[in-house]
């Protein structure tokens, strides 16, 4: 049934459309504190409660409505001076302000229990606020029992008109003044309640010019359409606007650190696992969205947070939320913003500290980085014996550098996977052992998986995210957890690996060395020869070792010689093309016939070694004419150049910058 009027008909859509968008408003609150990961409290279930009671005097209102035919001006209407059939009116009168009248304080009461979450207010304010919590509860409970006790028309157990006196109820002149003690009760906790969510809107940390105005554009148009749509509050005017302000914006003020900010979200649920069973240092931020001071923390934090990823953690928990409350209280949090460290210990809880340092991005890094813990081996030429003897099977991490002290990088890694890989680190001082794995530049990295398995040297960017894809090829990462305790058969298996001495890598000598083109010429005689050119300094030993154990699956074919590229005459190698190289380089040479084929595929791989001398049996292969030699005139070879270290550049990764520095980096 719709209005007969078009006001009425206006009066119709808000009783409708006001709940409806309550409704939304509620859902928007609690999507917004699910993202924030913040819990639900008291204040929301209020708010669902009040919606709720809109909800149910959707239908008293509008049959009030068209029951009365409200309209702007009175000659508007046909007025019914004739009252309407009294059971319908005082049915729906009954449900509808026994309901209605409950929806306004309890979002002002939802209101105001926010307001006192937040803390840290001032006394006489806080005074305030329990007191327009009182007025507010008065202005509920009077007038509901007034219309519980004094107002429903039972006479036995029919619905019709109490006869005492002539009155309607307790009188229409005992009703009107409930209803002014009604509305001036509303409007005194109106003017002091409702601009507080107009000031968190405009407060919000997130959101946008924009954002921020759309929003009180949406409150503004509410509080309109309501004071022209629905006159004598018949239509729940008070819901909306407390929707619009309380359901939507308290949620949004209340997330200060979004699910994309750098800054881990702790709980209390969460707490103890990320934080205190973790081994991974971390710096936890203990704050109240409310709090000024920790609004002008949050650019700090932030950047911060991001400087430290992937080495330590850098968290917040919000104190204001009551089911983080008690996490807080066992830290003796006293105010906002309180930091403090978490520094793991290889036995027993993290050892914790209040962090007393500057309130900025670089003071927070540099605090942080001091708190990794050290999980990486320091390794010299003596020890390095020992140290590849030792539990054999676990696949061990080398880093040959020039640093003496291991970096937060490498540190956060061998706690990505400790006790899954061992870390160490050789200084480049320490020649024995950087010769042994042929290393000319640092940093080198090389990784021994384990057993008899060949070792394998990064050569991807020394960047967090990809040396942690490497390892994970060679072992699943612990994320940082303390490792198992090893059961009593898993340590004797252990103690008997550690016994036997592992295999030690070395170069093949079935290969035959020849220490000039000289010797070359005189061992290979007539036959078609293989020459294998080893760089000047030793090439890394994984790919010296590959080359060997191809090499002598293929040499049946034909003779191998391995010579030392420095030995050869300058135009020798101008002849054969040869580069001085890092490379394993490989010529066949036929000194009869005088030419000679270069190897061009990859000297680690068997499949492409085994190819090319296919080829070369077929005589498939371009040959190259080799030019005269004179062993008596044979040039005095160049002696070999030292090891150049390679000058380090700065990326713009490890520039120093004014506020933060950049530590990922090897």
């Amino acid at each position: 049934m719709v209005g007969k009027y078009p006001m009425q008909n206006l009066c119709l859509a808000v009783i409708v459309m006001m709940p409806l968008l309550s409704s939304i408003f509620c859902a928007l609150r609690f999507h917004a504190k699910r993202r924030s990961a913040s819990g639900v409290g008291v204040d929301d279930w209020l708010i669902v409660i009040a919606v709720i009671f809109s909800i149910v005097i959707i239908y008293p209102s509008w049959r009030l409505t068209v029951m009365w035919h409200y309209g702007v001006h009175i000659w508007d209407v046909d007025w019914h001076y004739y009252e309407p059939p009294m059971g319908d009116y005082y049915r729906m009168t009954m449900v509808f302000f026994m309901f209605s009248v409950w929806i306004l304080p309890l979002v002002k009461a939802s209101i105001m229990i926010l307001l006192l979450k937040l803390g840290g207010i001032i006394t006489p304010v806080r005074i305030a606020v329990y007191t327009l919590f009182a007025v507010n509860l008065i202005g509920a409970v009077v007038p509901a029992l007034f219309y519980l006790f004094e107002c429903p028309p039972l006479t036995g157990n029919t619905w019709q008109l109490r006869t005492f006196g002539n009155l309607h109820c307790a009188g229409r002149i005992v009703v009107g003044r409930i209803n002014i003690f009604q509305v001036c009760i509303n409007m005194f906790t109106d003017l002091l309640i409702f601009p507080i969510p107009v000031y968190l809107t405009w407060r919000l940390q997130k959101a946008s010019l924009r954002d921020r105005l759309v929003v009180l554009f949406l409150f503004s148009l509410s509080l309109g359409v309501t004071a022209i749509g629905a006159p004598q509050a018949m239509a729940p005017r008070p819901l909306v606007v407390a929707a619009l302000s309380a359901g939507l914006l308290a949620p949004l003020a209340s997330a200060m650190y979004s699910s994309n900010s750098p800054v881990i979200q702790l709980t209390s649920k969460n707490f103890n696992e990320k934080i205190l069973k973790s081994d991974h240092a971390s710096i936890v931020e203990f704050y109240a969205p409310w709090c000024g001071h920790c609004k002008n923390l949050k650019p700090a934090y932030e950047a911060a947070a991001g400087n430290l990823k992937g080495l330590a953690q850098v968290a917040a928990i919000d104190c204001d939320e009551d089911a983080n409350k008690a996490t807080c209280a066992e830290y003796g949090i006293q105010g906002f913003p309180t930091i403090k460290s978490f520094k793991p210990k290889k036995n027993g809880k993290p050892t914790i500290q209040d962090y007393q340092g500057p309130r900025n991005a670089k003071g927070i890094v540099d605090y942080a980085l001091d708190l990794i813990p050290n999980y990486v081996t320091r390794v010299n030429s003596k020890t390095l014996e020992d140290f590849l003897q030792k539990n054999n099977e676990t696949a061990k991490a080398i880093l040959f550098t020039k640093k003496g002290v291991a970096t937060p990088l490498y540190k956060a890694l061998a706690i990505d996977f400790h006790g899954a890989i061992t870390f160490a680190q050789v200084r480049d001082k320490e020649t024995d052992a950087t010769e042994l794995f042929g290393i000319e530049k640092f940093p080198t990295l090389v990784v021994l998986p384990g057993g008899s398995a060949e070792g394998v040297v990064y050569d991807g960017d020394m960047k967090k995210d990809p040396m942690f894809a490497f390892f994970t090829k060679f072992a699943e990462p612990t994320t940082g957890k303390k490792p198992a305790k090893e059961d009593k058969a898993g340590s004797s298996s252990s103690t008997s690996s550690t016994s036997s001495t592992p295999p030690r890598p070395t170069f093949d000598a079935t290969i035959p060395d020849v220490p000039s083109m000289q010797a070359f010429a005189e061992a290979c005689g007539k036959k078609v020869c293989v020459l294998v050119i080893v760089p000047f300094v030793a090439p890394t030993l994984i790919a010296y070792e590959k080359t060997n154990a191809y090499v002598n699956q293929v040499k049946q074919s034909f003779p191998f010689f391995q010579v030392p590229l420095s030995t050869l005459p300058a135009s020798f190698k101008k002849a054969l093309e040869l580069e001085d190289s890092e490379e394993v380089q490989m010529r066949a040479v036929s000194a009869k016939r005088r030419w000679w084929v270069p190897y061009t595929g990859d000297s680690t791989s068997y499949e492409a070694m085994e190819s090319w001398i296919d080829a070369l049996k077929m005589g498939e292969l371009n040959k190259k004419k080799l030019p005269d030699y004179d062993p008596d005139n044979e040039e005095a070879a160049p002696e070999a150049p030292k090891a150049e270290t390679p000058k380090e550049e700065t990326s713009k990764e490890e520039e120093p910058v004014k506020e933060v520095p950049k530590h990922e980096e090897l």
